[in-house]
């Protein structure tokens, strides 16, 4: 059996049952009561659209460069979009990172204000990796009309001038700044929301501590492990090979392939280790580091009449939660 008729049966067989995965992650997140849904909806749907995206590699399409535009040209032959899903998915998962930081490290009524820079610093941060990624990603394309050409390589980086060596050192740049930017921040975010978590006695906080710990494996240092062959065979390709990221041939498909484990397994994961998919409940109060409920609740007697009104409600309604942790973990262990 050749190779393409293998890969013309395996890849329909791979991208199938990440299809399933990611379905049956889909539906038990619509049915949770997640305080994140919509961005683990999110989550999902980037995940499905790499799959169709790789599954769409298969098919070759016939461009005509003299005719075509250099944009489609670019697009195509570097694979913008299959690259570009994952990098756009990683940079979500630094965003859930900081939203875990915020609602659980400060209080409710500083949320606000603290989201809504969140969401400018995000934006700005996603639009310029998206912008660089992109810009490094079709500049490795070439696209020569006269000559007829519509290739992966680029053949004008290839040459040895001052353009060619400013062109490498750019595209390093990019690369790196596209797989350390997420990977980075997120270790970063998760290390100080773990070290807050594992401070206190809480019942509800230790809950949430394992379940942060699942999350961090899975998005931090699962996607770090496969997405950072592609980023370092880049700077293989830069500085020492034929300064592109490959499109096609044997290469693209070991690169490609490695790349598609993380949307491929992480549903699957998702489905059969993540509690936070069965609703296991994450706290919402900030977190003390070193002072258990007893001694916050010591602290608490020297507040206004009014402060203790409130903490009483507070208090209220944190036992309530308890209640619902246990009967929940309960369920689960059933």
């Amino acid at each position: 059996m050749s190779l393409p008729l293998v890969l013309l049966v395996l890849v329909p067989a791979v991208t199938l049952f990440g299809l399933v995965g990611n379905g049956l992650l889909l539906r038990r997140v619509l049915k949770s009561r997640a305080p994140y849904r919509p961005l683990h909806v999110a989550q999902t749907v980037l995940d499905v659209f790499a799959l169709l995206l790789h599954l769409g590699t298969m098919f070759e399409l016939s461009l005509d460069a003299a005719n075509d535009s250099s944009f489609l040209c670019r697009v195509y032959a570097s694979r913008l979009a299959f690259w570009l899903m994952l990098d756009v998915r990683a940079m979500l998962n630094f965003y859930i990172g900081m939203r875990y930081f915020l609602d659980l490290l400060y209080q409710a009524g500083q949320r606000p204000a603290l989201v809504t820079n969140l969401h400018l610093v995000y934006g700005l941060l996603a639009g310029c990796t998206a912008i660089v990624a992109g810009v490094g990603y079709s500049a490795t394309a070439d696209h020569q009309p006269d000559r007829d050409v519509c290739s992966d390589v680029c053949l004008s980086c290839q040459e040895d001038t001052i353009f060619s060596r400013l062109a490498r050192i750019c595209f390093a740049v990019a690369r790196t700044f596209t797989f350390l930017a997420p990977v980075l921040g997120n270790i970063v975010v998760y290390r100080l929301v773990l070290l807050c978590l594992r401070d206190t006695d809480a019942f509800q906080y230790r809950m949430a501590y394992f379940e942060v710990k699942r999350t961090h494996i899975f998005d931090t240092w699962f996607l770090a492990v496969t997405q950072m062959p592609r980023h370092l065979v880049a700077q293989l390709q830069i500085f020492f090979g034929s300064s592109h990221m490959p499109g096609r041939g044997p290469l693209f498909a070991v690169i490609a392939g490695v790349s598609l484990v993380y949307p491929l397994l992480y549903p699957w994961f998702g489905v059969f280790w993540r509690n936070y998919f069965a609703e296991v409940y994450l706290p919402t109060r900030p977190v003390k580091r070193g002072k258990t409920d007893d001694d916050d609740e010591d602290d608490d007697d020297d507040d206004d009449d009014d402060d203790d009104e409130w903490e009483d409600d507070d208090e209220e309604e944190e036992e309530e939660e308890e209640r619902v942790v246990v009967l929940k973990t309960i369920k689960l262990k059933k």
